[in-house]
């Protein structure tokens, strides 16, 4: 029995050597690379690369070389949905809030060459810091575009809010506030470019309410739909 298992091993060992699975082994390619997996094994991967080159990876470097697959094709994605956007739409517009959902979106035009197809509002609630505005004009500098900015209606200072509404109406009348400095320079905005398609940064994870949110969605952008 006991030389019964030491062929057995040594033939296992030849097979692998000669780059095929052992008895009970099944082989999996993954990408350039080889996996052998055995039941007994779960927990060791042996690959080898092209070049004839055994490794051992870890759960780590497993992990980080599915996250850049992952990252490749979710940005092809993105890329070909906005192609996509600009052959099926002829005035899709694109608003940002320059947070990371929309700078990802932002990248993904620029690398397309898509800024002549898509313009890109920005609005500006006049409660903005400093730091924001001056995020987007380096953006604006990075890139080569310049955004259209919309402010609320009859205000082109902060002082002017003061004066029209009040300076702390975010913190007594958070509706009213939104409606002012967000909905409708947004509408105001869909509006002037007549915009017949509204790209955003909106993602399933931000709510309940957007979990099972399409990519493609039927609304009015005109309406801010």
């Amino acid at each position: 029995a006991g030389a019964a298992k030491g062929r057995r091993g040594a033939e296992f060992g030849r097979r692998r050597a000669r780059g095929r699975p052992g008895d009970g082994e099944k082989q999996h390619r993954v990408g350039t690379a080889i996996c052998w997996s055995t039941d007994a094994r779960r927990k060791q991967r042996r690959w080898r690369r092209a070049e004839g080159v055994a490794l051992r990876c870890t759960n780590h470097e497993l992990n980080a070389w599915s996250k850049k697959e992952r990252c490749h094709t979710l940005g092809n994605q993105l890329k070909l949905d906005l192609l996509r956007t600009t052959a099926f739409y002829d005035r899709p517009v694109f608003t940002t809030a320059l947070i990371a959902g929309d700078m990802v979106i932002l990248d993904a035009i620029a690398k397309a060459g898509l800024f002549e197809r898509i313009p890109i509002v920005f609005l500006d609630t006049l409660h903005l810091f400093d730091e924001t505005t001056e995020f987007l004009e380096e953006c604006e500098k990075h890139y080569g575009f310049e955004a259209l900015r919309y402010l609320p209606e009859g205000c082109n200072s902060r002082d002017d809010w003061n004066q029209k509404y009040a300076s702390d109406l975010y913190m007594t009348d958070i509706a009213r506030y939104d409606a002012l400095a967000k909905v409708e320079p947004l509408h105001r905005a869909m509006k002037s470019l007549d915009a017949d398609a509204w790209i955003n940064g909106r993602r399933r994870d931000h709510g309940f309410e957007r979990a099972s949110i399409d990519v493609y969605e039927e609304g009015d952008p005109a309406d801010g739909a």
